[in-house]
C-alpha cells in the first residue's frame, strides 16, 4: 500500500481474486496507524528557465524549498558551471552555498544567477545535499550563453552636420 498520510490511523480488510476473478468474501477488518515521518524531506520548487544571455552578462532566477525532520548539518547547493547561489537576491553569490538549518524550514529561497562566460547550452540540475538527506534533491534549470552581433536598421540620416546626425530606426 502507497501513498498513506503520516501519523493517521486506517482500517483494512483483505479479498482474495482467483484466476477466474472470483472473490472471496472480506476478511475481517483489521486497523493501524502509520507511523510519523521522521526522515529528512524536501520539497522543493522549480526554476524558471533563463534561456538565451549573452555570454559576460548575468540574470537571476530563485526557487523555493520546505524542508522538514532535517539534521543540524548544513544544507549544500551547487555547483554547476554557469550558476552561482545566494540566500538574498542582491547578497554575495557563490559557487557552492552552505545553508544553516533548523528541523523544519518552510518557503526557504535560493538565489540563483546565470552568467554564461561561453557559447553554449547551460542545462543542467542543481544538487542539493547534506542535513541527513538520504539522497540528493536536484533543482533542473535550462540556459544558453549565446553571441549574437546587434542589428541596427536606420532610415534616411536627417540634420547633418560636421560632428552629428539624427537617425531614425531601430534595433
Amino acid at each position: 500500500v502507497n501513498g498513506l498520510t503520516q501519523n493517521t490511523e486506517y482500517t483494512f480488510s483483505v479479498v482474495a481474486r482467483n484466476g477466474d476473478l472470483v472473490e472471496t468474501m472480506a476478511s475481517a477488518s483489521a486497523s493501524g496507524m502509520t507511523l510519523l515521518n521522521t526522515s529528512p524531506t524536501l520539497i522543493v520548487g522549480t526554476l524558471d528557465a533563463f534561456g538565451d544571455l549573452c555570454i559576460n552578462t548575468s540574470a537571476t532566477g530563485s526557487f523555493s524549498f520546505d524542508a522538514s525532520n532535517l539534521e543540524s548539518s548544513n544544507l549544500t547547493i551547487g555547483s554547476l558551471e554557469g550558476y552561482l547561489f545566494s540566500l538574498t537576491e542582491n547578497g554575495t553569490y557563490t559557487t557552492t552555498l552552505s545553508i544553516p538549518t533548523t528541523p523544519t524550514m518552510t518557503n526557504q529561497v535560493v538565489w540563483v544567477k546565470f552568467s554564461p562566460t561561453m557559447m553554449g547550452s547551460y542545462d543542467g540540475l542543481i544538487n542539493i545535499s547534506g542535513a541527513g538527506l538520504q539522497s540528493d534533491y536536484t533543482v533542473a534549470t535550462s540556459a544558453a550563453g549565446i553571441n549574437t552581433a546587434v542589428t541596427v536598421m536606420t532610415a534616411a540620416a536627417s540634420n547633418l552636420t560636421s560632428i552629428q546626425a539624427t537617425l531614425a530606426g531601430s534595433y
